[in-house]
């Protein structure tokens, strides 16, 4: 009902308006404190159904979504909505050059923005942030969507507000059976507390938000294992309404020394993959996304659950609200929203195991007073240059240098022996790697049982060793794009389940032979032992894309047979590509373009 009457007022609104605002207001607890709904009670729900629905889609070409507890002043908000609509790290600039920016990013088509959770705002900002928005896009039908737990903020943004209406008991205790129960099992004690709970899912009862908080924590103290609850308190380190990569969790997890083998799961991968499905089906996360082969990916956690991860972490964690000059103790954990100047205020520095760090300067000093970090993430800060001094953190097992301005690693790098994971991606200023980190990329060993894989601007010459049939058994979905200075491909060819596979931007390859098949050859050019093997018996799609270097792809004189399940082929801008196999024994879809060849490709 509530969905239904806000997208009417948005659809309808009149249309001489340049921009609306619409706060939604929860209607539990409301009254002389001025509160508009605790957390839980489903605004943020709400405002998701309304951003996601596909008449608002035609009716918006831009949807912005920003969660953050205040109003920040002008210049910092247009930026926010700027790096959301243009999926870019805005760097230092004028209040004007942004303004400019924002104004062609959205040109003249009509904004849905919506501001989940405000807390805080103050009515001179809010106005002068309203004001700068109608004059930076003048066509009609803009809108802005507001949820908030406080009434008089709502009140501050518009003046007509929208109350939540409350759930039918019975479908209260329902939903809060299926969600904290996932067995069906409720245990006796908690039946005896029906009607109060109900009461407090409702936000009826005395301190609402709080008492919800108690209600979810019971998910928290059935969690099967101290090791589980660690992994959830871990979620505090992140802002709220984050979206969480569910491999980059699971390697925080291992290095923090969340996951313990056991004789079940003597992988630490495959104890982080049981985690996370526990923390799943306990309703602890939400707003999954997956990929083609139906495995999670993301994933993002509802706000009051953030808050009960925060409470629990509360002591351990640097905490963004903290206000003077007081020194820090016992502060394990800097995160994403920790205010910079607090970590000067830090006291027991040996304490500190895990920073993410988002200044674009990374001192000396700072490297130096943590030196038993163990987690180090300092992508998106838009650094530099990377100093030397990196290589004293002997303990470090996780270094996120993802998406900075880096052009060269120093070579220290490599004293880092600890080191678990070293994430690189989007590292398009980078020139080289050091020469020894080829060994540290050799060393690796993958998960016997990876089934995806897809290697990004790849900056080597050549594949680590473990590229191979024996240690990527079952791999079934391998994409290898943008490895400009490859002039070889693995050997693939022997891969027993690999069903898809990619080729992409291997400017440097000039030919792909026997190695790429993984089989000997003679001095004739064929397989020396050819009677029982098969080439790629269980592709079914090939794609060879951007290889302006590519003269000939051999196949047919090595004696083997190959391709005997492929069923569509693409080529793609292969300029100079004249010879390929033929062996396609059952091929039914076949794209070539962008290939100036005046021979026929395939028979």
């Amino acid at each position: 009902m509530d969905v239904a009457e806000i997208k009417e007022k948005i659809l309808n609104m009149r249309r001489d308006v340049v921009l609306c605002t619409i706060p939604i207001v929860g209607m539990g607890g409301l009254g002389k404190t001025g509160w508009g709904g605790g957390g839980g009670l489903g605004k943020t729900t709400v405002a998701k159904r309304i951003f996601n629905d596909e008449h608002i889609k035609q009716q918006f070409e831009k949807r912005v979504w920003l969660c953050l507890p205040e109003m920040l002043e002008t210049k910092s908000f247009l930026e926010l909505i700027l790096e959301s609509l243009t999926k870019r790290k805005v760097e230092v600039q004028s209040r004007d050059v942004i303004v400019k920016t924002l104004q062609d990013a959205l040109g003249e088509k009509k904004y849905l923005l919506v501001l989940d959770d405000l807390w805080r705002v103050d009515s001179t900002l809010g106005h002068e942030f309203m004001d700068t928005l109608r004059g930076i896009n003048t066509s009609r039908g803009n809108c802005i969507l507001v949820t908030t737990r406080i009434k008089q903020v709502a009140s501050t943004v518009a003046i007509d507000l929208h109350m939540l209406g409350r759930l039918a008991r019975d479908h209260c205790w329902s939903i809060f059976k299926q969600r904290i129960f996932v067995d069906g099992e409720v245990p006796e004690e908690v039946v005896s507390m029906e009607n109060r709970i109900v009461e407090m899912c409702q936000g009826e009862y005395d301190n609402g938000e709080n008492s919800l908080k108690k209600i979810l924590k019971l998910s928290y103290d059935y969690l099967p294992s101290p090791h589980l609850k660690k992994c959830f308190a871990y979620f505090a380190i992140f802002p709220k309404d984050f979206e969480f990569e569910k491999d980059q969790l699971i390697q925080f997890w291992m290095v923090e020394g969340f996951l313990c083998p056991c004789q079940e799961a003597p992988v630490m991968e495959d104890v982080g993959n049981k985690f996370f499905q526990l923390l799943l089906q306990n309703s602890l996360l939400q707003d999954v996304k997956l990929d083609e082969q139906e495995n999670t990916t993301h994933c993002k956690m509802h706000g009051l659950v953030h808050d009960l991860a925060r409470d629990i972490l509360k002591s351990k964690l640097s905490d963004p609200k903290s206000v003077g000059g007081e020194k820090l103790s016992q502060v394990r954990y800097f995160g994403w929203d920790s205010p910079r100047e607090q970590i000067d205020r830090i006291n027991e520095p040996e304490r500190l195991c895990t920073l993410f760090w988002r200044s674009n300067y990374v001192s000396e000093d700072i490297l130096l007073s943590f030196k038993f970090l163990r987690v180090l993430n300092l992508s998106s800060s838009g650094i530099k240059v990377l100093s030397a001094k990196i290589g004293k953190l002997i303990y470090l097992r996780y270094l996120d240098l993802s998406d900075p301005k880096i052009k060269v690693l120093p070579k220290s790098i490599c004293k880092l022996y600890n080191l678990q994971t070293f994430r690189i991606n989007s590292c398009f200023s980078l020139k080289k790697l050091p020469e020894e980190m080829a060994n540290m990329i050799n060393g690796l060993q993958p998960h016997p049982n990876l089934k995806t894989l897809a290697v990004v601007d790849y900056l080597g010459t050549k594949f680590p060793s473990w590229f191979s049939e024996g240690l990527l058994p079952n791999l079934v979905v391998l994409k290898l794009s943008g490895c400009k200075r490859c002039k070889e491909i693995p050997s693939l060819g022997q891969m027993k389940f690999l069903r898809h596979l990619q080729l992409i931007g291997f400017l440097e390859l000039e030919s792909i032979g026997p190695t790429f098949y993984g089989v000997d050859v003679n001095e004739n050019g064929s397989s020396s032992n050819n009677l029982n093997i098969q080439v790629f018996p269980s592709l079914k799609e090939l794609v060879l894309k951007n290889m302006h270097n590519l003269i000939e792809w051999k196949g047919d004189k090595l004696g083997v047979r190959m391709f005997s399940g492929l069923e569509k082929l693409k080529i793609t801008k292969c300029p100079l590509l004249k010879i390929t196999p033929s062996q396609f024994e059952i091929l039914c879809e076949l794209s070539i373009e962008g290939v100036d060849s005046e021979m026929p490709l395939l028979n």
